[in-house]
């Protein structure tokens, strides 16, 4: 299995997924990113169980199909020694050795059976509220300075998101600050309530995913 791509699209999207790492994960796998290779598209997967971010890329070319665990540091610092070129990335699917080159540089690294990444929660009858990106960073920026980071009171840490059909409101407090933001502009059919927690909105804040797919 193997996919070309730019060195420079590839980087700036695990970027994106970055924040998500941590260094004190649960398991082992979980420092890796989740590279899923089939049909045209590559979905890639960074997760530290509490928070799952995901991102899909279109290589240039791609052979075979499969999915890889890719340790994330390794390949985030082998990127950065590349220019802004195509690069490969060929996989042996039986013992998950990747080797990596484009122009002067070869690299080989050692990766991991992607059945060992946990699955990716699915959530069963959800409602949906669409946003435009620019409404969704705006209400973040304005809002998840004033949230709280006491692990004691976990509701704190994160944005309060309340959908009507007049307005949606966003509200962050840390109990010292309260901040509530309104939008008249979006609305929904459903009256629903929910915490945005802070970690993944501030990925969203700090690397847009639309900058990656356009």
């Amino acid at each position: 299995m193997k996919f070309i791509i730019s060195s420079l699209s590839l980087l700036r999207g695990l970027q994106s997924l970055s924040g998500v790492l941590s260094s004190s994960n649960q398991l082992e796998i979980l420092n890796n990113f989740l590279f899923r290779v089939n049909d045209g598209n590559i979905q890639i997967i960074a997760s530290d169980l509490e928070t799952t971010m995901l991102i899909n890329v279109r290589p240039d070319l791609i052979e075979g199909s499969g999915d890889v665990a890719i340790p994330a540091r390794i390949l985030l610092e082998t990127l950065k020694t590349f220019p802004d070129i195509p690069i490969t990335i060929s996989i042996d699917t039986n013992t998950f050795a990747i080797e990596l080159f484009g122009g002067e540089g070869r690299y080989k690294l050692v990766g991991y059976s992607g059945e060992e990444f946990p699955s990716v929660p699915i959530i069963l009858d959800a409602s949906e509220i669409e946003f435009e990106p620019d409404v969704l960073i705006s209400a973040i920026e304005k809002t998840v300075f004033a949230a709280g980071n006491d692990p004691i009171r976990p509701i704190m840490s994160g944005v309060l998101c309340e959908l009507s059909e007049n307005y949606t409101t966003f509200v962050a407090t840390d109990a010292h600050k309260l901040v509530r933001y309104r939008r008249f502009d979006v609305k929904s059919e459903n009256q629903a309530s929910f915490v945005l927690p802070k970690k993944p909105i501030t990925q969203l804040k700090k690397y847009p995913w639309w900058r990656f797919n356009r």
